[in-house]
């Protein structure tokens, strides 16, 4: 161990006495910076995937150039016979250079820590992710730093040296590519992703370890690990003599039993979910929902053999949960169907109503369309529900488990949309988000009487969604009285009507009697709209460009239970709420601005480009929507309210723009239906982490002093050296 440890600090010393392994380490930096922040710019999120994208192309240029001089120099100098001549296991030369690459690789990976370090200053990382995306690194760099020894072990020449280690690890990089693989036979194509460390690194870069990704680098590390010994160590024996016989023969098994347990650990199971939500993990409102069945519930995947190979990460990750959810209840039933080349297990799919889908295939020298089947069907009794084609594994829990409340349950609640005042439904403007709500609920319109009073009877939640039409004192008394009898609502106020002229667009005041129902249970709403200069949604201008819009803000949803987990919701010309509580209620703010939001009270020009200023000191954090529970009336049922100032925030059009605004918008009807063990479920899928910098110093701090700032710090710490080494050289001299 001593002789082990001694021959990793003479080559890691040799990387840092020489300016070059310096200047190595400033260009992977700074490059990987630069790559990254630029690539955040565009998307504003919070997450290092990013980085860990493009990380893996990144070291196979890196590592050749530092593992090229391991061998062939010592080889080329002489002083490689020496070392083997001296009584140290000719292993631990091995291992000494190996371990030794993979520390000053790692040292170059540890300088990026300053950018999630930095990040987290402007927003909530997922810090669980972020481990097991630094241990998926050093998984790959060991096996990228046997590559890059094994190809030094072949030459003298370090130029060949480091061109062979490039060529061999970009060809097994590029084999996890689609483009690559598009053109070839889906078996073939399975064959070669799952040699490709990219294949298995992506999967750890989600947040998940999982035992098959660990024994792959294991595997090929300790393949690359053999043929350097035999590279080395056949120099130096009679290739007539039964030493070197023996050699290839013990070489040849341990590389064939290195591939085997690569190949192998495939079918073993077992992963460890590091992500913050457990994404990857089964709730535990999942297994509640499963331990409660009394019946069995048969979940039958129709997947084609032929499946395009870019499928096939997500098909893995289907596999996973399927067996997850088997696992977990014995009344849950999985069978896995290839209706390929079956007439009769085909119609059974089509009869189940998962389709064939056509898949965009690269071809050789064309795009090509390639069919197939990868749905879920779901039977309970006598009732069936289906997941016609599984597009991802991000939503496939929330999917399964509402698809088996749905059926399990067959008296749907009932979701009321108050019509007649020019509220939004599915006819205006809803259409996506009603039928989202209609694959759990059944979706009402509720049309009041001529003399205003309207028949609630059988509605579970009432939703009314932006009136612009005043409701009369009939209709608002009949609102009252099914919330305050033990009723649900969800209501969407604005305080302003939002139009458009030749000059540009326009808002006037609402006058839809809103405001006097919503103070009658401590909530009041504002007569202003909301501007942030800081977080807000660009405001679409055609061919995929954005003007900066302060009245579309970006709010934070601050209750995960009732809102969903999303980072961000984007909210439209938008009025803030303020609460004069009301004994007996419970109030629960539910979504509020940035700090840099101000309100506008006159709003009459809100044309995007042409934005007001506003002092310092109008800046403040902005209550948007809350929650309300409980009954000011002892005797009677306990009721749930959620009141948010804008009603534009689920239009189509929006939704396209913040997709998270959609489920954040189901999971609070989850809340008021009760239904929160999906309300549960569905907060795991919102993901999205939105960057918030205080200001664009703060921005320029976080950006610069990763991409200047500490490849600077890097050149630094290499003049210390360089001064050590010379006062040492001084020293040695004088004496």
């Amino acid at each position: 161990m001593y002789s082990l440890l001694t021959l990793i600090k003479k080559d890691l010393k040799a990387y840092l006495d020489q300016p070059t392994g310096f200047i190595l380490l400033i260009i992977f930096v700074a490059s990987i910076s630069y790559i990254f922040f630029t690539a955040i710019a565009l998307t504003n999120e919070a997450s290092l995937r990013p980085l860990f994208n493009v990380l893996p192309w990144l070291l196979a240029v890196f590592i050749p150039a530092v593992t090229m001089r391991l061998f062939s120099e010592e080889e080329r100098d002489g002083t490689l016979e020496i070392l083997f001549t001296q009584p140290i296991p000719g292993l631990n030369v091995i291992l000494g250079k190996f371990f030794s690459g993979v520390l000053f690789v790692c040292i170059g990976l540890l300088f990026t820590i300053f950018i999630p370090i930095l990040l987290a200053t402007a927003a909530n990382l997922d810090i669980g992710a972020l481990i097991a995306q630094y241990l998926g690194s050093i998984f790959l760099i060991a096996s990228l730093v046997s590559i890059g020894i094994f190809t030094s072990s072949s030459t003298q020449n370090q130029v060949m040296a480091f061109m062979f280690g490039l060529v061999l690890s970009g060809i097994l990089m590029s084999l996890g590519l689609d483009l690559i693989l598009g053109s070839l036979p889906s078996p073939i194509a399975l064959i070669l992703k799952g040699l490709s460390p990219l294949s298995h690194f992506s999967n750890i870069a989600r947040g998940v370890l999982t035992i098959q990704d660990v024994l792959y680098f294991g595997a090929i590390t300790s393949t690359f690990l053999s043929a350097t010994y035999f590279s080395v160590r056949r120099k130096s024996l009679s290739h007539m003599s039964a030493l070197y016989s023996n050699l290839q023969i013990g070489i040849v098994a341990l590389v064939v039993l290195s591939l085997l347990v690569g190949w192998f650990g495939s079918v073993i199971g077992g992963r460890l979910d590091l992500t913050s939500n457990r994404q990857y993990t089964l709730s535990d409102s999942t297994r509640e929902i499963l331990r409660n069945l009394d019946d069995i519930v048969t979940i039958k995947l129709f997947a084609s053999g032929n499946l395009p190979v870019q499928v096939s990460l997500t098909q893995r990750d289907i596999d996973d949960f399927l067996g997850d959810l088997e696992s977990s209840s014995s009344n849950v039933r999985v069978f896995r169907i290839n209706p390929d080349d079956d007439e009769q297990l085909t119609a059974w799919a089509e009869l189940s109503n998962v389709r064939s889908v056509e898949f965009n295939v690269l071809g050789q020298d064309e795009l090509q369309l390639k069919r197939g089947y990868f749905g879920l069907a779901i039977t309970y009794l006598d009732r069936q529900t289906s997941i016609p084609f599984i597009d991802s594994s991000e939503t496939i829990e929330y999917q399964v488990a509402s698809s088996i409340n749905k059926i399990v349950n067959s008296e749907k609640k009932v979701i009321g949309f108050l019509s007649g005042h020019n509220e939004k439904d599915a006819d205006m403007g809803y259409t996506y988000f009603i039928n989202q709500l209609k694959q759990q609920y059944d979706v009402a319109k509720i049309i009041p009487e001529v003399d205003g009073f309207v028949d609630f009877t059988g509605v579970d939640v009432l939703a009314i969604a932006g009136p612009q039409l005043p409701l009369n004192s009939k209709t608002l008394d009949s609102i009252r009285k099914f919330i305050v009898d033990g009723g649900n609502a969800l209501i969407f106020a604005d305080a302003a009507i939002i139009g458009e002229m030749d000059t540009g667009m326009y808002a006037q005041k609402n006058s839809s009697e809103l405001e006097a129902l919503l103070e009658s249970f401590g909530v009041i709403l504002l007569n202003n709209l909301v501007y942030d200069s800081r977080m807000n949604q660009g405001f679409p201008i055609g061919s995929g460009s954005y003007l900066p819009y302060p009245y579309w803000p970006r709010v934070t949803p601050l209750d995960r239970s009732i809102a969903g987990g999303a980072e961000g919701v984007v909210l439209a010309w938008a009025s803030s709420i303020s609460l004069n509580k009301v004994k007996g209620l419970e109030y629960v703010s539910i979504f509020e601005t940035s700090p840099y939001a101000a309100i506008d009270i006159d709003y009459l020009d809100i044309t995007p480009g042409r934005p007001k200023d506003f002092v310092q000191q109008d800046f403040d954090k902005r209550l948007m929507g809350v929650a309300v529970s409980g009954n000011q009336q002892n005797n009677n049922p306990n009721y749930r309210m959620i009141i948010v100032g804008d009603s534009d925030w689920l239009l189509d059009g929006l939704i396209t723009l913040a997709p998270d605004n959609v489920l954040s918008g189901l999971n609070l009807v989850d809340w008021l239906a009760q239904e929160d063990a999906l309300a549960s479920i569905r907060s795991k899928v919102i993901s999205g982490r939105q960057l918030i910098y205080t200001s664009r110093t703060h921005k320029n701090i976080v950006e610069y002093g990763n991409v200047i700032g500490v490849p600077i710090l890097i050149g630094l710490i290499g003049f210390l050296f360089y001064m050590r080494r010379k006062r040492i050289s001084l020293r040695t001299y004088e004496l």
